[in-house]
């Protein structure tokens, strides 16, 4: 019997760790800074719609249709679990902690720790793209500066690139 237990330990330990229960799912925001962060809200081509907004002159509310489908895709596709009590800062920091986490993260056949389960590696480019746009909001929120056409633009493909392609 301790030679089968000692044989099949990792079997067994995996079995247990399934039954544990889950941690209940935080109830994801709707609204984070004052936008609309459901994806219900978004149009089915965000981008062509950014780029609709700011050509016609719009450009708050293009910038700020990018930046709240990014943290809409953020919170629905990485699980972050971002509330009012952060800033714009602070959750591309947190974007940027699992990036580092992500180049830090165990080999594939190592168990993963508690809660890490369903949790989303961050590429580089993607923690990249997400500071360079809350950068560019925030300028344009509070220092009512706005970024370039070409910028926009730029950004708009990097959405792309991190988003589109996966839905």
């Amino acid at each position: 019997m301790i030679y089968l237990l000692w044989r099949y330990r990792e079997a067994i330990v995996r079995s247990l760790q399934l039954r544990k229960k889950a941690a209940p799912k935080k109830a994801t925001p709707e609204t984070l800074f004052g936008l609309d962060v459901r994806q219900s809200s978004l149009p089915a081509d965000v981008c062509a719609e950014v780029l609709r907004l700011w050509r016609a002159g719009d450009q708050r509310d293009g910038l700020g249709l990018l930046y709240r489908a990014t943290l809409s895709h953020l919170i629905e596709d990485y699980q972050f679990e971002f509330g009012d009590h952060l800033t714009e800062s602070e959750c591309a920091q947190l974007v940027q902690q699992r990036q580092r986490q992500s180049e830090k993260a165990p080999q594939p056949d190592a168990a993963p720790q508690s809660g890490e389960e369903a949790r989303r590696p961050v590429s580089a480019p993607l923690s990249g793209f997400v500071h360079q746009l809350t950068a560019s909001w925030q300028q344009l929120a509070y220092a009512h500066r706005a970024p370039e056409t070409t910028r926009v633009e730029t950004l708009c493909g990097q959405w792309r690139e991190a988003f589109a392609n996966g839905h």
